[in-house]
């Protein structure tokens, strides 16, 4: 006899309906099959952040930059991830270093903007802006880039 047709709660799930710690368990297991992987490392560590899981996430971005500290995308990744636990040094160290790796990413000026917008160091921003700017990017790049220092030119410098 045939095999009954399949029901349609035999489909298999759509994947915003597996359970979050399902895909975390893959993820970890691909950094523990293989420790080098930077990639496996990273797509852990934005799984751990999306799971509300930040200081872990921040522990496996730590160990990729160790790993590949040429990587721009790992650089701004533990920038953010220092900037959201308000490590201003680490943070800055951090984007500096992806912004020595591609001068030519528009983020990386952005998150440094911000950065330097916590500290109320209007100056600072006013050079990153202009770096920026420099770099000639694109035209909406620049756009943005002009607006932000037309802002800042009405700001007041911080008190020395």
């Amino acid at each position: 006899s045939a095999a009954p047709a399949p029901q349609a709660s035999s489909a298999p799930p759509q994947a915003s309906s597996l359970k979050p710690q399902v895909s975390l368990d893959n993820l970890k297991a691909a950094v523990d099959a293989d420790p080098a992987s930077v990639a496996a490392r990273v797509a852990y560590a934005d799984a751990l952040d999306k799971a509300k899981r930040a200081p872990e996430a921040r522990e496996q971005l730590e160990k990729a930059v160790e790993m590949a500290p040429e990587r721009e995308d790992v650089q701004l990744k533990v920038g953010t991830s220092r900037f959201q636990t308000k490590d201003v040094a680490g943070a800055t160290e951090a984007f500096k270093l992806a912004m020595e790796i591609n001068p030519k990413n528009p983020r990386t000026y952005f998150y440094l903007g911000d950065l330097l917008a916590m500290q109320k160091d209007v100056e600072g921003q006013k050079k990153i802006f202009q770096q920026l700017l420099a770099q000639n990017i694109n035209e909406k790049t620049n756009v943005q880039a002009r607006q932000m220092l037309r802002r800042l030119e009405g700001a007041r410098p911080a008190a020395q």
